[in-house]
């Protein structure tokens, strides 16, 4: 099997103008170079296919069967390689492409819905891939590159990671309204060692047990912390309906859900830091945006 042809761009864009202009002489003019060059270009394309494209005359040139189909070939194909490296040039600076984000669990904080949609603006042609997770889940996929950034609690160094505190948050006690304590304004731990916690078994609820045990340690009672086959919203529903109480981020304040009552708990230790987290081996461009832009916000 013959070696298919290498076909060069500058004798292909040759061959453009000359079927364009139908003259090689303005065909020259148009590229601003000289009609021995285009000529020449244009017999280098013919020799590499091995077909005439053109029939030159004395009043001009005309395209031959095969320099039709040529032409009708290579002209989406040019448009294509076009559009190819304006995507390649755009991931390169991070104007395209996708940044796959992991947060620690619902509903969304809101520093990270601040810096997502800021940085959506900036870069519509950027995607925001978003996955739950816990800590551990996330700094595994960020270290595997199955994610690029995960936002989670925590502060310090992540070995194999590059991070960033960002913001904090405080701890709140997601109650019943018809329970005593929601009619409090504030809680402390003493308030609330006796009640019956509820925390889910999957995804964040072993941080929050530990959270709950780390908190109450210095307390003669051991609470009393039920696993929950349920999270988010479905564990504020059995919060509810009586079935326990819970403590969540911040966040879940903004979130309006009938018959929850959320009371901060007042302790200066129950102001949790959160963190970014990404790979310092991870060259997507589009990361280092958001990341920069998440640092600029946090200050």
């Amino acid at each position: 099997m013959e070696p298919k042809p290498f076909l060069r761009l500058d004798e292909i864009h040759c061959f453009l103008a000359v079927s364009e202009h139908e003259s090689f002489r303005r065909a020259a003019e148009t590229l601003g170079t000289r009609q021995s060059s285009v000529s020449r270009a244009v017999l280098r394309l013919e020799d590499r296919l091995g077909v005439s494209l053109l029939e030159r005359r004395s009043t001009g040139t005309k395209l031959t069967n095969a320099g039709r189909q040529f032409l009708s070939e290579v002209r989406p194909a040019l448009a294509q390689l076009g559009q190819a490296q304006r995507a390649a040039m755009g991931a390169g600076r991070g104007d395209t492409g996708t940044v796959r984000v992991g947060l620690h669990s619902p509903p969304i904080s809101k520093f990270v819905q601040t810096t997502v949609s800021m940085f959506l603006e900036r870069h519509p042609e950027v995607r925001i891939d978003i996955c739950d997770g816990s800590r551990e889940e996330h700094i595994a996929a960020v270290r595997s590159h199955r994610l690029d950034i995960a936002f989670i609690p925590g502060t310090g160094l992540v070995q194999g990671c590059e991070s960033a505190e960002l913001w904090q948050e405080r701890v709140y006690v997601a109650l019943p309204g018809k329970h005593d304590l929601a009619r409090r304004r504030r809680l402390d731990w003493p308030d609330i060692i006796t009640e019956h916690f509820i925390v889910s078994r999957f995804s964040t609820g072993p941080e929050v047990r530990d959270c709950i045990l780390r908190r109450t340690a210095t307390y003669a009672i051991h609470p009393n912390i039920e696993l929950k086959e349920a999270c988010g919203e479905t564990l504020m529903a059995l919060v509810c309906l009586g079935q326990g109480i819970t403590v969540v981020q911040a966040s879940w304040a903004a979130v309006r859900f009938p018959g929850l009552v959320l009371r901060p708990l007042k302790a200066p230790q129950d102001i949790l830091p959160y963190m970014a987290v990404w790979s310092a081996k991870n060259d997507n461009p589009a990361l280092r945006r958001l990341v920069s832009l998440a640092r600029a916000l946090a200050r």
